[in-house]
């Protein structure tokens, strides 16, 4: 018997990756719940459900926030795997430069044009025009323009009082040292 036959279960079709997640979602209202279960070749089934609202939903995008602090984000619409591929690019990028002030990647999918990150805090609902610039401002040191600086991408993480910057899928990376 082939060495990859005895990992299948009875009647498990040869073509099966090693681990396989399973995704089903129930709305209800602006809540979802996401059942996500992991089933590997030797029949092993594991699975969670995650509670999670949605955020935004735009010709572009879909986003919910889990209640365990991790956002999920869709592309979907014009020049989605451009989108995917430029915010996946910018947050690894001000990760490695060490941008305390941007969600922090977590997971980046290409088949699904999806993205994990963790959580910046809630939307700011008033900020003055100056303040929002100076906020947007403190990217140019890691080498980013948001290109988006609408006070929409700003919120606020009350643990330390800082104002954060998100959604990067049109910001630019400024020349400069590597």
């Amino acid at each position: 018997m082939p060495e990859e036959a005895r990992d299948r279960t009875p009647g498990q079709p040869p073509d099966w990756p090693a681990v396989m997640w399973l995704f089903n979602a129930e709305q209800i209202g602006n809540i979802q719940i996401r059942n996500e279960r992991r089933l590997t070749r030797t029949g092993e089934c594991r699975s969670r459900e995650i509670p999670m609202l949605k955020v935004k939903d735009t010709l572009r995008a879909t986003v919910y926030l889990s209640f365990d602090g991790r956002v999920f984000k869709n592309y979907h619409g014009p020049d989605a795997q451009k989108r995917f591929d430029n915010e996946v690019r910018i947050l690894r990028h001000l990760e490695a430069r060490g941008c305390g002030f941007v969600p922090r990647l977590l997971e980046a999918d290409p088949k699904r044009l999806r993205i994990i990150t963790t959580n910046c805090g809630s939307r700011v609902e008033h900020l003055d025009e100056k303040r929002t610039k100076e906020v947007f401002a403190e990217l140019e040191p890691f080498g980013v323009r948001h290109d988006d600086p609408d006070m929409r991408n700003v919120t606020y993480r009350q643990s330390d009082g800082r104002f954060c910057l998100i959604d990067f899928e049109f910001a630019t990376l400024l020349p400069g040292p590597k």
